[in-house]
């Protein structure tokens, strides 16, 4: 069953969607916290633990 809307009582799906979609942004600068290359760098601002 596909969802018809996002939260009980919320927006639609489509409105969300669009919204979100108009949303300017570049994926050039984003990096993940458990990159290699980020391993043992200062600014990583998370960390595992066990």
């Amino acid at each position: 069953m596909k969802e018809k809307k996002y939260a009980q009582k919320g927006i639609a799906m489509k409105t969300l969607h669009d919204v979100v979609s108009a949303i300017p942004y570049s994926l050039a600068h984003v990096q993940s916290p458990f990159s290699h290359r980020n391993l043992g760098h200062s600014k990583t601002p998370l960390r595992v633990v066990s």
